[in-house]
C-alpha cells in the first residue's frame, strides 16, 4: 500500500499550491547557488513606518538544493522573522551558509522567506524600525506575499503547508504577525499559518524596560535599538538627546548606523569605553538619562504608550488565523527576561486562545538558547512537513482520499488524478496531486 502510495506521489509532480491573484510584486536581483540550497534575492513592494508611504524592500528566498532542482515538491513555505542584526553582511539577503540559523532551518524540504526589513538591503542607508510591531510583521507578510509569487511565476511547486518563525526580535515580528494575521491584513491573499515557532520573544517590551530597571543593567546593544526604534518611529515626539547621555549618543552613527559591526562587535566597542561586564551588560546609567530611568518622568509619560503598543500583552487580540503556536524560552535569558513569556501565556490564556505550547529550557543565556531555537525548528519543522495526518473513519476503506481538514473527497485512490490540485491523505500518508 504504502509503495504504491510513493509511486503515485512521485508520478503526480503537480502543483499544491492554490491558485489565486496577487497583488505583490518583485524584482529579482540575484540567484546564488549556496552549496546544499540556493538564495534568490528580490526586491519588493512595502511600507514604510507610517503604514502608507511606499518603499521598496529586500528579501531572501531561501530554497534546498533538491526543491531548486525541481526533483522533488516543497512540503511547504516559512516565513522565517529576521533576529537582531546590526551588520550588514548578517542581513538575510547575505546568508550563504549552513552555519547561519536560516541554514539550520532548512530541513524537510521546506522553502524559506526573509526580509531584510528597514534599515538593511534596499534601504541600508536608513535606521532599523527595531521592535516596531506592526512594521517589522507588514514588510514580513509583504515579502512572503511577492516571494510566493516568485516561486510560482517561475513553476516551483509547493505545498499549502505555511509555517512562521523567528526567534528574539524575530520572535516579537512573528507574533505580531500573527496578530496582523487575525485582524485582515492583506487577507484575501494570506493563508492560514498552520504553526507559528517563536523563541525568545520581547512580547511584552514595557515589562522588559521595568525588568532592567531592577537590574540596572542590560546587554548594551539591546537597549539603544528599542530605544531607536520609538525615536525613528516619531508618535512619542522625542529626540535622541531626551534619552541618550551625550557621550553615549557621539558613539551611535558609527557603531549603529554605518552598518559596518555585528552586534557582539558592538558590545565589545561598548564595553571597552564604557566598562561593563560581557555576563552581566552594562549599567543603564552610563547610556540612558536619569529620565530614561524613572518611569514617571515627562519624557517616559511619553515613551511608555509607545512601548505598550508595540507589546502584545496590553491590548484584546486572538490568533484567530493561527492553527498552532510553538513558544520556546530560556528561563535564563540574559537578555529578554523570562517574564515574556509568561506574559504571553497569560495573554494567550487570557483571549481563549488554547492552540498553543511553550517549551522552557532550564538553562541558557539568549544567545545559547538561540542556538537550540534553531536545531528545535529544524526538527520541528521537518516533523510536520512528514508527519501523518490520521483521520478516524468507520464508513471508509484504507484507499479513502482526505483534504489535510479531514474531509473525504474519494472512495478510492484511482480517484487521485481527478481531484483538483492539492495536498490529500490516504493511508495516513500526505500526497501531493
Amino acid at each position: 500500500m504504502r509503495d504504491l502510495l510513493r509511486l503515485i506521489s512521485s508520478a503526480l509532480l503537480i502543483s499544491a499550491t492554490s491558485a489565486g491573484a496577487f497583488s505583490a510584486e518583485y524584482e529579482l536581483i540575484s540567484d546564488t547557488d549556496c552549496g546544499s540550497f540556493h538564495r534568490i534575492n528580490i526586491n519588493y513592494d512595502s511600507t514604510d513606518i507610517d503604514g502608507t508611504t511606499p518603499l521598496t524592500l529586500s528579501a531572501a528566498i531561501f530554497i534546498p538544493k533538491e526543491q531548486y532542482l525541481k526533483e522533488s515538491i516543497s512540503p511547504g513555505l516559512v516565513l522565517v522573522n529576521h533576529y537582531t542584526i546590526t551588520g550588514r553582511d548578517e542581513a538575510p539577503t547575505h546568508v550563504v551558509g549552513r552555519s547561519s540559523l536560516e541554514g539550520a532551518y532548512l530541513k524537510g524540504g521546506m522553502i524559506m522567506v526573509e526580509s531584510d526589513g528597514i534599515g538593511f538591503g534596499a534601504t541600508e542607508s536608513r535606521r532599523q524600525s527595531y521592535l516596531l510591531g506592526p512594521v517589522t510583521a507588514r514588510n514580513s507578510v509583504d515579502a512572503f506575499l511577492a516571494a510566493r509569487k516568485w516561486l510560482e511565476d517561475n513553476g516551483y511547486e509547493f505545498g499549502d503547508f505555511m509555517a512562521n518563525i523567528g526567534y528574539s526580535q524575530g520572535g516579537h515580528s512573528g507574533m505580531w504577525v500573527n496578530r496582523l494575521a487575525a485582524e485582515g491584513y492583506r487577507s484575501e491573499e494570506m493563508p492560514e499559518i498552520d504553526l507559528s515557532l517563536l523563541g525568545g520573544g520581547p512580547y511584552d517590551v514595557y515589562g522588559t524596560y521595568l525588568e532592567m530597571l531592577k537590574e540596572n543593567s542590560h546587554y548594551p546593544v539591546a537597549v539603544p535599538m528599542v530605544a531607536y526604534g520609538i525615536v525613528a518611529e516619531g508618535k512619542a515626539g522625542i529626540l535622541p538627546e531626551d534619552i541618550f547621555l551625550p557621550e553615549f549618543a557621539a558613539m551611535i552613527p558609527e557603531w549603529f548606523d554605518s552598518k559596518d559591526f555585528s552586534s557582539l562587535e558592538i558590545n565589545s566597542k561598548i564595553y571597552s569605553k564604557f566598562g561593563g561586564n560581557s555576563s552581566k551588560g552594562i549599567s543603564l546609567d552610563k547610556m540612558m538619562v536619569a529620565d530614561f530611568m524613572n518611569p514617571e518622568s515627562a519624557v517616559m509619560q511619553k515613551v511608555t504608550p509607545r512601548l505598550k503598543a508595540n507589546s502584545l500583552t496590553y491590548d484584546d487580540w486572538t490568533p484567530s488565523k493561527t492553527r498552532r503556536i510553538i513558544l520556546y524560552h530560556s528561563h535564563q535569558d540574559n537578555i529578554v527576561p523570562y517574564l515574556n513569556l509568561e506574559s504571553m501565556r497569560s495573554h494567550l490564556e487570557r483571549c481563549g486562545c488554547k492552540d498553543f505550547d511553550t517549551k522552557s529550557i532550564a538553562i541558557g543565556t539568549h544567545l545559547i538558547a538561540g542556538f537550540g531555537f534553531a536545531q528545535y525548528c529544524g526538527t520541528a519543522l521537518a516533523n510536520a512537513a512528514s508527519s501523518p495526518f490520521i483521520f478516524v473513519d468507520e464508513d471508509a476503506s484504507e484507499s479513502a482520499v482526505y483534504t489535510i481538514d479531514g474531509i473525504r473527497v474519494a472512495d478510492g485512490i484511482e480517484s487521485l488524478p481527478s481531484l483538483p490540485h492539492g495536498i490529500y491523505i490516504i493511508g495516513g500518508m500526505k500526497i501531493a496531486r
